[in-house]
């Protein structure tokens, strides 16, 4: 009766966007791992591995991952176990790879993106991102990769948010971003850099 009730459970579930998720991953990964043809939703409600995956798609929405699919990818190239697959150095990690390989562009519109999100759910000028957002909620969405250093190192107007962070904040800083790295590739992409300050100082960022 228990097993019955937990595969009518699942069922019903299927529709859930954590379980969606889930079922995304376990098709992704037994494709990659088993070289076959990825199995159906009923293999994957009867299957073992049920609620790591499903715990991995809640993770995936509750951070807000940026590029779910690649990080999924990550992990399947790395090779890591499947109950590790939610803990957080693998997401750092994930986060800093991330940010030194997007283009410069991409990561503008990404943050764009956060900054209207964030002014809809504050009712702020979403230009007023960094001189409005308060110091918690920023060090969490570094920590997570929502805001770029693209766009962190370069607008005018981060200033005033990192003047604003604790040390403890600043530590989170230290801790996501590889400094070095981003001096250097702020430094020998200069035409990016333009580019982007431009399209800042445009919108008053």
């Amino acid at each position: 009766m228990r097993h019955g009730c937990e595969a009518k459970r699942r069922f019903l579930q299927r529709d859930d966007k954590p379980v969606k998720l889930g079922f995304m991953a376990f098709q992704q990964f037994y494709l990659r791992s088993m070289r076959k043809k990825p199995p159906l939703y009923e293999a994957f409600s009867r299957s073992s591995l049920y609620p790591a995956f499903v715990r991995f798609g809640r993770y995936v929405i509750d951070l807000r991952v940026a590029k779910p699919l690649s990080f999924l990818d990550f992990l399947l190239g790395i090779e890591a176990p499947i109950d590790r697959w939610t803990k957080p150095l693998l997401y750092e990690t994930y986060i800093r790879e991330l940010n030194k390989n997007e283009t410069p562009l991409d990561a503008l519109e990404r943050n764009f993106l956060l900054m209207q999100q964030w002014a809809n759910d504050t009712g702020d000028h979403w230009q007023d991102f960094f001189r409005r957002v308060e110091p918690p909620l920023a060090a969490l969405w570094i920590a997570s990769g929502r805001i770029s250093p693209w766009v962190l190192f370069v607008a005018s107007s981060a200033h005033d948010l990192l003047n604003r962070f604790s040390p403890e904040q600043h530590a989170i800083l230290d801790a996501a971003i590889d400094l070095g790295f981003w001096r250097l590739k702020i430094k020998h992409h200069q035409h990016d850099v333009d580019i982007i300050r431009a399209m800042l100082t445009d919108h008053g960022i």
